[in-house]
């Protein structure tokens, strides 16, 4: 009767589990989204640039919006109907000044 060695029998089927997964991770992706169909001609809200705002949340409910380029950041309530305070960053670390 043979007797298997225990170091070859680990070697052996590590390199079969690397061969099967770099095999597996080097397939072609079968999932992939469909396209989306060209968008409409944009209207004047899709005409403003979005990116320099950011979302800040706060434990209240409240959403504030932050415009990195004039540093004034809007918070509305929960609802995101009414606009309750306005602020703008002068300097970090000082208090930020009421926006008229």
């Amino acid at each position: 009767m043979k007797t298997f060695k225990a170091g070859w029998l680990f070697a052996g089927g590590a390199l079969f589990g690397l061969s099967i997964a770099l095999c597996v991770g080097a397939g072609t992706k079968t999932n992939t989204p469909p396209k989306a169909p060209p968008m409409a001609a944009p209207t004047e809200a899709q005409k403003y640039a979005w990116a320099h705002i950011k979302l800040v949340g706060y434990p209240n409910g409240g959403t504030g919006f932050f415009d990195e380029e004039t540093g004034i950041i809007y918070v509305y309530d929960a609802q995101l109907r009414h606009c309750y305070l306005m602020r703008q960053v002068k300097v970090l670390g000082d208090p930020m000044q009421p926006v008229n």
